[in-house]
């Protein structure tokens, strides 16, 4: 199930991409809005399910590794079939997250 999102949101969550644990004073003026709008916004896109925590990310260049983060939207493939293509990629025994 794909969720459309306007301009606004896909740029909160880049930047929250970036920076799960900004402050929201900080986080507001980066996209230029106010702290209540911001707020408001993440409350829904939460709501949505398509914010679903905010973690910690590992600077794994700083353990040795080189790590890459990859963001693919598929097109006419059925739940099933984008499962698969993620288990197939998913060499690390992690379990894929799907948007």
């Amino acid at each position: 199930m794909t969720s459309n999102i306007d301009e606004f949101d896909k740029r909160l969550i880049y930047e929250l991409d970036k920076n799960s644990k900004m402050p929201l004073s900080k986080l507001s003026r980066k996209i230029g809005r106010s702290k209540q709008f911001t707020l408001f916004h993440m409350k829904k896109l939460q709501e949505r399910g398509i914010i679903t925590n905010y973690s910690a990310i590992v600077d794994m260049a700083t353990l040795g590794f080189f790590t890459f983060r990859v963001y693919v939207k598929f097109k006419q493939t059925t739940r099933k079939e984008t499962d698969k293509i993620a288990d197939y990629v998913n060499y690390s025994g992690l379990k894929p997250r799907a948007y």
